[in-house]
Formats: structure tokens, C-alpha cells, sequence
């Protein structure tokens, strides 16, 4: 349903039900049998502003059929057909004696006393089959190959006759066989999924030729739906006047005689995702439907006959953290869910080396792995740790383990350069990251990106919500960097994903450049030189280190909560190059150092400008900048008077990579 734009709510009474963890939120609700169970979802619907809720086991049908007029008051519309269609998809004794004489291909079924005396008399031949006639998923399915048999099931049950494949059928031999013993033996059967519209037009048809194991679809094979179809249409005619709509599937065998059915469900089924994997994508055309989406926009609902389906039991893990609060943990103190094991990649940079500092002085970190790209030079930056493990970025092996072993990565690891084939690699580890975070279902992921994505052509101040427009190869890649992280939150949307478009840093702090603005107008007004600048209006959002570190640290302590794709980081403050210039004149000055001169250059064109709107963030996460301009500039003056550089470079303008 990706081209809907739909938020999804699911309702379950296990808070680990498996799909609670692909929807965008989930609560626990009551037992359907609880007595208070309707007014509990009436109050989660209007509460969480539900606009359609889909039925997912038969038990629902009945009760959401009777209820619907009241949910439709509180603009919820259950996705159920009409009360008497719903009494036929749950009492099978009703449904069969209603459509059989009006559909032969319906088989006819009988109490188990009649199946009895019609055994008796010669007109009903075993073996027979005997079910629920209220039940569903094949349970308490019995062979009946004795007449004994008929004696000794309960009043609820009702008996059909057992239909045989054709001899030609692949498994026709080992039913026979399991009939023989008195075992039922679910092989194999026929599937024709049915979906209609509101006002009762077909929508779309789809027949699958399913193997089973234990009465569970685990092969599905498209098939020609025509002669099923032909075989139904009398009963779906019927169902049609007795309130059908959505979905509805029939399921059976195709006999030498023809195709005979002997269920019906008046919802979508297990392997509803199956075939919407193979082309049939039947939820999204039923609310597409309901949405009065136009038609030239609706997807088309047709099968891929080029398609198989296969289903097997998937694994997933998630963070206990994305638990309902009321489950019941794993031993050891509450406190623990807030212990977070962290990998850095890009861990030796100068924005890595400091946010892996800043985590290990976090006590409620207890582990950092540093990926790195040399570990002998990394393992001069830290202090050795038992809590600090250093690996390498590029061994797979190590990458992996990193990530399985995490609940939250930091992907600082990018190239500041513009060389295309260094932005290549960069782009190639983050998708190996990615896909190694999907694999291990990471619970936390944070890219970190650029202003740069927005490029220039937006005035400031550039809120979350402006399109991206990047300008150059690096801003490019930042933001196909992001583009790949959305990806982890597709695949795992109970997974905590989002990205940090940081404003320009400096700072002082081990491991900046002297050659980059602001750092090299300090350098230069403590040693005296002019301070050349090209382009007086050009402004610049910088962003402090330590208030970037603060800011990335905070994600991490932010109480779980659903967050934005995309949040921007920024000082708060931009700044021109000529108020920038003069600030660090003033810094050195308040030093005791002799006033340097600061050189306007005109330059042609229009000057760039960068400026993040930090509202976002700041509601979120309650995070501001504490570093102001002036603050920055000082303690960049200081440091530059201390380490007296050689040589500080350039003074323009500073370019955007």
C-alpha cells in the first residue's frame, strides 16, 4: 500500500502479535469474548481517528457487522459485509443449505444425525468430513470412515462430503492413503479470492492452486480463475443481495466433475500478502475504493501468472523497548531498557572521536564500538576502555557483528571531500550498514546528514518540510544517504530511524582545521593577519561542536515516541561572513592582540545564505544550542594562540562541498 498515503494502527490482545511491529503504532485490546470489548475499540478508534478497520480473524466479522452503524457514527468504517452475509460466512450448516440448491459447486452439508440416517439409507457414501460448523483455520477437522463415527460428534459439527482430487492430482495418492488410516491428510486445494466494491462492483478476481502443510498455505501458484469463476457466479449473485462487499474468498478442489467448494470467508486471508506480492494487491484496491481515489490513479489489479508464492515461518527480534509497557520483561531492573550498547561509525573524524567521548562519560551507555578505518591511529584518540571496542569499517565481518550486537548506530562515516569515487564509497558502506541493520532488525538507527541537502535556492530559514534541492556531488549524497536509511524503517517500522541534517560546525576542539571557516579567521586575527573575506553577505548557520554532540547524544535519551524522518540541527544564529570576521577580531582583541584588518572583497552574483529552522528538534527532543557566537569565537581565539599554526590558509569565503 506504499502509493497510499495511510498511518497504521493495529489492534491485537498479545502485545508481541507479529505485524504489531510493522504498523506505525500498535495497542493491546481486549479478548474479542471480554464483555467490554466493543466499547474498549470504539473509544481506540476515535481516539486514534481510525478511518477503516479491517477485520483479521472470523471471530471479528460477526460482532464488527453488528456494530458497524456505530462506528460509522464516529467516521470508522469497518471493513464488513451486512450482518446476514456474515451469518453465512460464519455459520456453515446456513451457507450451505442457502447456496447449495442455488449453486451446485457449493457443496451440500448436513447435521451429523442426517448424515447418519442418509448413510443408513445408501444415499450418503463415506468417508465423509466432519468440522466446526462455527469454526475456522481448519481446526477439528475429522475423517469420518466409519459409520460408527457419526454416532460420536457433538451437536456443533456438521458433515460435507469429503471431496477427492482427480487421479491425475500429484498428491491424489496420498490422500487416498491418509483416508484409508482415518487421517486427514490437507494437501492441496483451489483458492478464488473475490473483491468488491462498495456499491457491489467486482473489483478484481484472483485463483491460486495451494499446497498445504497441516492445512497451511505454503506454495501458491497463480491459476485461471475463469472456470472458478463460472462455477461461483450464482452464489456470488446471491451473497450479493444478502450484503457482500470486500473481500470474500472461496476455497475447494477442482474434482473430475468440476470445481466443488467447501469454505468461505468474508475477509482477506493469509495469503492476502502473497498475492499482493504476485500483482493482486486487493487491500489497496478495496480502500482505494472506499477512499474515492480516481480511477486513472488506482493501481491495477491483475495477477503476474510469472509469479510463484512461497511462505515460511520469518524470524524478527525487536527492541523491548517498542513492548507495551504492561508485558511482562525479561529479569532485572527498568532502568536497563535505557542502557543502550552504541556503534560510531566514522568514529576517528573529528565530529566521531568527540560523540564516542561523549557516550563513554554516559553511564547509561555501557558499550561503544568505534568503526574505524584505521584502528592503529584510532586507538590513540580514546582513553582505553572496557566499555570501548575498536573495529575495522571495512571488514563485512566486523560490520556485522557490530550492528547485532547494537541498539542504536550513529552513521557519521561520510566523505567531506568531492571526490565522486570517495562519495561512492561512502554510499556504498552506508548501504552495507543498512542492510546489515535490516538483517539484525537494529532498534535505533541515526544518519547523520548536511544542511547542504537544501542547496540555495530556498530562503532561509529551511524548515524539515522544503524540498530537497542539492546543488553539488557531496549535498547528492548526503541526501541519497537518507534516502537509504528510509529504507531500514520500511523493513522494520517498529525500528527508531531518522536523520540529522547538522548545520556548519567549528569549534574548539581537537582535530578541527585551521583552514576552514570560522576556524581560520581566529588563527588569524591572534597572529595578526588580514582577514580576507569575498562575499560580506554570505551567511552561515554554525553550529557548535559540543551543542551538536549534546544534540546527538539527546536522541538517544529521548523517551520512545515516534519520530520524524528528518530533523535539523543548527546554532540558532546565523551569521554573515563580515559578523563572523569581526567577531574573531574581537576575540583577539579581548586576548590583548593587536586589531586585525578585515578586507571586503565584492564578489558577483547572489550571496548564499544557510539558515535551519531548529523547531522541530528543540519540541521533540527539548534540545537548544548553549553556545553562542561570541563564546565560540573566544575559546577559538584562545586555542589558536596556544598552538601558534604555521600556516592557517585562506581567509575567502568558505565553499559548500
Amino acid at each position: 500500500m506504499a502509493s497510499l498515503p495511510l498511518y497504521l494502527v493495529g489492534f491485537d490482545s498479545n502485545a508481541l502479535a507479529f505485524d504489531a511491529f510493522d504498523c506505525d503504532e500498535s495497542h493491546v485490546v481486549p479478548a474479542i469474548t471480554e464483555p467490554h470489548y466493543i466499547e474498549h475499540m470504539l473509544r481506540l478508534c476515535a481516539a486514534c481517528g481510525i478511518e477503516v478497520l479491517i477485520p483479521g480473524l472470523d471471530a471479528d466479522l460477526a460482532i464488527l457487522a453488528i456494530h458497524a452503524g456505530r462506528f460509522r457514527a464516529l467516521g470508522t468504517t469497518p471493513l464488513v459485509g451486512g450482518p446476514e452475509f456474515v451469518r453465512l460466512c460464519r455459520d456453515k450448516l446456513a451457507w450451505s443449505r442457502e447456496l447449495n440448491p442455488v449453486c451446485p459447486a457449493i457443496v451440500p452439508a448436513w447435521t451429523a444425525a442426517e448424515a447418519a440416517a442418509l448413510h443408513k439409507t445408501g444415499q450418503l457414501a463415506l468417508p465423509l468430513l466432519a468440522k466446526p460448523a462455527h469454526g475456522s483455520g481448519s481446526a477439528s477437522i475429522t475423517v469420518v470412515s466409519n459409520p460408527d463415527d457419526l454416532t460420536s460428534l457433538v451437536n456443533t459439527d456438521i458433515v460435507q462430503p469429503f471431496i477427492l482430487p482427480p487421479p491425475q492430482d500429484p498428491a491424489a495418492a496420498a490422500i487416498r492413503d491418509a483416508i484409508a488410516r482415518g487421517e486427514l491428510l490437507q494437501a492441496g486445494e483451489v483458492s478464488l479470492q473475490l473483491v468488491f466494491a462498495k456499491n457491489g462492483r467486482l473489483l478484481g478476481r484472483m485463483a491460486t492452486r495451494n499446497r498445504l502443510k497441516q492445512g497451511i498455505p505454503v506454495e501458491v501458484i497463480p491459476t485461471d480463475d475463469e472456470p472458478l469463476w463460472t462455477a461461483l457466479r450464482p452464489a456470488i449473485d446471491h451473497l450479493l443481495a444478502r450484503g457482500l462487499w470486500g473481500p470474500v474468498n472461496f476455497q475447494g478442489r477442482v474434482t473430475e466433475s468440476g470445481p466443488r467448494f467447501f469454505e468461505m470467508n468474508g475477509r482477506f486471508t493469509g495469503i492476502t500478502a502473497l498475492r499482493a506480492m504476485i500483482g493482486f494487491n486487493e487491500v489497496q484496491a478495496v480502500l482505494e475504493d472506499l477512499f474515492d481515489v480516481p480511477t486513472a490513479r488506482r493501481r491495477s489489479l491483475k495477477a503476474n501468472r510469472r509469479r510463484v508464492g512461497m511462505r515460511q515461518v520469518v524470524d524478527r527480534v525487536v527492541d523491548v523497548s517498542a513492548v507495551p509497557q504492561d508485558l511482562p520483561r525479561p529479569p532485572g531492573p527498568r532502568a536497563q531498557r535505557k542502557r543502550l550498547a552504541v556503534v560510531v561509525t566514522g568514529a576517528s573524524g573529528w565530529l566521531g572521536r568527540h560523540l564516542v567521548r561523549a557516550l563513554l562519560g554516559d553511564v547509561a551507555v555501557p558499550q561503544v564500538t568505534a568503526l574505524v578505518r584505521d584502528v592503529a591511529r584510532a586507538q590513540k584518540l580514546w582513553t582505553p576502555s572496557e566499555r570501548l571496542q575498536i573495529a575495522l569499517a571495512s571488514d563485512p565481518g566486523a560490520l556485522v557483528d557490530a550492528v547485532a550486537e547494537a541498539d542504536l548506530v550513529y552513521d557519521i562515516a561520510f566523505a567531506r571531500s568531492g571526490a565522486v569515487g570517495e562519495l561512492a564509497d561512502s554510499l556504498a558502506f552506508t548501504r552495507r550498514l543498512i542492510s546489515a541493520a535490516i538483517r539484525a532488525y537494529l532498534p535505533g538507527f541515526v544518519f547523520v546528514s548536511s544542511e547542504a541537502v537544501y542547496g540555495f535556492s530556498h530562503p532561509t530559514p529551511w524548515g524539515e518540510c522544503l524540498p530537497p534541492a542539492p546543488e553539488t556531488p557531496y549535498a547528492t549524497a548526503k541526501l541519497a544517504g537518507e534516502e537509504l536509511t528510509a529504507l531500514l524503517k520500511e523493513a522494520s517500522p517498529s525500528s527508531w530511524v531518522t536523520c540529522v541534517r547538522l548545520g556548519r560546525l567549528y569549534g574548539a576542539a581537537d582535530g578541527l582545521r585551521w583552514t576552514e571557516v570560522p576556524h581560520s579567521f581566529a588563527a588569524q586575527s591572534v597572529s595578526g593577519q588580514p582577514i580576507v573575506i569575498r562575499g560580506r553577505d554570505q551567511v552561515l548557520d554554525l553550529l557548535h561542536i559540543r551543542d551538536a554532540i549534546a544534540a546527538l547524544v539527546r536522541l538517544a535519551a529521548v523517551e520512545r515516541k515516534p519520530l520524524f524522518p528528518v530533523y535539523n540541527v543548527g546554532g540558532g544564529a546565523p551569521a554573515s561572513l563580515l559578523e563572523i570576521a569581526q567577531c574573531a577580531v574581537e576575540a583577539a582583541r579581548r586576548l590583548g592582540r593587536n586589531a586585525t584588518e578585515v578586507r571586503v572583497e565584492q564578489v558577483d552574483g547572489a550571496p548564499s545564505r544557510s539558515g535551519l529552522d531548529i523547531g522541530r528538534f528543540r519540541d521533540d527532543c527539548g534540545w537548544v544550542p548553549s553556545v553562542g557566537l561570541r563564546q565560540g569565537m573566544d575559546e577559538l581565539a584562545s586555542l589558536a594562540l596556544r598552538e601558534c599554526p604555521a600556516q592557517v590558509g585562506t581567509s575567502s569565503a568558505p565553499s559548500r562541498s
